[in-house]
């Protein structure tokens, strides 16, 4: 990936976003992030489109976003599919692609995952400062990939607890997470 000075970016293992300040070398920038200079190798990073970024911004801080659902990728198991509403209640976060942004068919497996983790991630400590009781996750079904990361990352919080949610509504793809 070719980045320029001024280029906005995200990152592959953390929450948030950045601008490219400087080229170093062509493996690594530095990028202001919250203020702060750091140096990152650009295998590490992902552009965002400057027309899709306030779009993309809005999704990351919940002001906005789409609820369709797409077709997981495991169709062996008969699933309910999540309706759709207008509105999805607060509690709930979805983590489809098609709903995290607009054009991400040219990410790979990995840097779909990342993103969908750091958003997940992102909401999960926002539920927790807003001392919210519980957490509705779709991840949907596919091959239980996202699933498992999701749960591997509650397992960090020993105030949290998580179990399947409710099968007539979300099917098999979804997780409750409790707060204590």
């Amino acid at each position: 990936m070719k980045l320029e000075k001024g280029d906005i970016v995200s990152f592959l293992d953390d929450v948030g976003e950045g601008e490219v300040l400087e080229i170093i070398d062509e493996f690594s920038v530095v990028v202001l992030v919250d203020g702060f200079e750091r140096i990152f190798n650009v295998a590490e990073l992902i552009l965002i489109d400057p027309e899709q970024r306030a779009d993309f911004a809005k999704r990351v801080t919940g002001e906005s976003a789409t609820y369709s659902i797409g077709e997981a990728e495991d169709t062996t198991i008969s699933k309910n599919p999540v309706p759709k509403l207008k509105q999805r209640p607060s509690n709930e976060i979805n983590l489809h692609m098609e709903d995290l942004r607009e054009e991400y068919t040219h990410l790979s497996a990995g840097e779909k995952l990342n993103i969908q983790l750091r958003y997940f991630s992102g909401k999960l400590e926002e539920a927790i400062r807003k001392k919210r009781k519980n957490l509705i996750v779709i991840h949907g079904v596919g091959k239980g990939t996202l699933r498992a990361e999701v749960r591997k990352l509650l397992d960090d919080y020993p105030q949290i607890t998580y179990c399947d949610a409710s099968y007539a509504t979300y099917g098999y793809g979804a997780t409750e997470v409790i707060i204590e």
